[in-house]
């Protein structure tokens, strides 16, 4: 059976993709983490570009000036990226690649720092946490961490080659190929972790979103219940009330469908339950909900429908029940319905009242009729 409900389950995770799930997590982690890491990098780029600026040093040193053209570059990007994330979040939450952008600044800012320090005291410091920062806090694809630290690594050697060519020994070489092979290792392991993480929250949604799906189903005619109904209603009601779009209902029941139960059994009554919600659901949209409302009775809402193709809706399923056979009942199975339009300022209870009223004509004017 197809299900009938967009406007209520917009966004349905039963049929979400594996790996499309495991993404959009990885994508809001970073998303969240970012909102506090650019502030705080934007403003550690700022107060520190202000201590060694030239209002402070009349007379910087080249070091001083590298400084300042790597904090202040890094400025530019954090304020940038935060008024990304400020003014077009539903965009930066569509995909990766921002986040993958900036944290490649981050990355090369703190292996500019790591050129200077090596030149400077050949202190690791700065080149190890540069490794070790990205895995640390952000989430990527495992190409991404192999690919800033090969960056990293051709800046350091490029940068200390030009201002230390003296320290490119063999040594150090392979002190910072280690470093590096350190930095990868640990960043993969943590993203491994990570997705396993990420695997157990989506394995977790999926089956929340199962369990509420299934509480809202009637359990014999697959059609949604009257707790899910009631819900769905008000909330109908309130949009149409406050937006003006209006909607239509149906309610309908089995003609005799007692009779049915006790000339040919409950089995074969609950066939014909099941053949009626087959047969109703062809004739639906799929913006539209059918409802079993209790025992023979259900409920059809129809967002965005006047009254009048309303009614063709109903002529439509009525003529359909009528015309199909249902196997171990050997007359037709008929049905008579109400059918209403909301009008404006009205209440639930008064709407489907109506509806009811209607019903009861229809069954009144000798049933496998249609009233509105």
């Amino acid at each position: 059976m197809r299900d009938s409900n967009r406007f209520f389950f917009r966004t349905s995770q039963l049929s979400l993709p594996h790996q499309k799930g495991l993404r959009s997590l990885r994508i809001e982690g970073n998303y969240r983490l970012f909102r506090f890491v650019v502030p705080v990098t934007l403003g550690l780029a700022l107060v520190l570009a202000f201590l060694t600026s030239p209002l402070l040093r009349p007379h910087p040193t080249r070091w001083h000036e590298f400084l300042q053209f790597n904090l202040w570059s890094l400025g530019l990007v954090s304020l940038t990226f935060l008024l990304y994330l400020r003014f077009f979040k539903k965009a930066s939450l569509a995909s990766n690649v921002p986040y993958l952008v900036y944290g490649m600044a981050l990355a090369l800012a703190a292996f500019g720092f790591s050129v200077r320090d090596f030149s400077l005291v050949e202190d690791n410091t700065a080149f190890v946490l540069g490794t070790l920062a990205l895995g640390m806090i952000l989430s990527a694809p495992y190409w991404f961490y192999l690919c800033v630290n090969v960056v990293g690594f051709v800046t350091l050697l490029i940068g200390v080659g030009i201002l230390r060519p003296e320290w490119l020994t063999p040594d150090r070489i392979g002190l910072w190929l280690v470093l590096n092979a350190i930095g990868v290792m640990t960043s993969c392991v943590l993203e491994t972790r990570r997705r396993e993480s990420y695997h157990g929250d989506l394995l977790l949604k999926e089956a929340n979103a199962s369990l509420k799906e299934i509480s809202f189903r009637d359990g014999l005619t697959g059609a949604y219940n009257r707790r899910f109904f009631e819900e769905v209603f008000e909330q109908q009601v309130g949009m149409a009330n406050r937006k003006g779009r209006s909607f239509s209902l149906i309610l309908f029941d089995l003609d005799k469908f007692k009779s049915i139960n006790d000339d040919y059994g409950h089995l074969v009554g609950d066939e014909v339950l099941k053949n009626t919600v087959t047969l109703v659901q062809e004739s639906l949209r799929s913006s539209d909900t059918l409802n079993r409302y209790g025992g023979e009775e259900f409920v059809v809402l129809l967002a965005d429908t006047s009254l009048e193709m309303a009614v063709l809706v109903a002529e439509r399923i009525r003529g359909n029940r009528a015309s199909t056979p249902v196997v171990g009942v050997e007359h037709p199975v008929t049905m008579s319905l109400g059918v209403v339009q909301h009008r404006e300022g009205e209440t639930p209870q008064t709407l489907l009242q109506r509806a009811d009223t209607l019903l009861y004509r229809a069954k009144g004017a000798g049933r496998n009729q249609t009233a509105w």
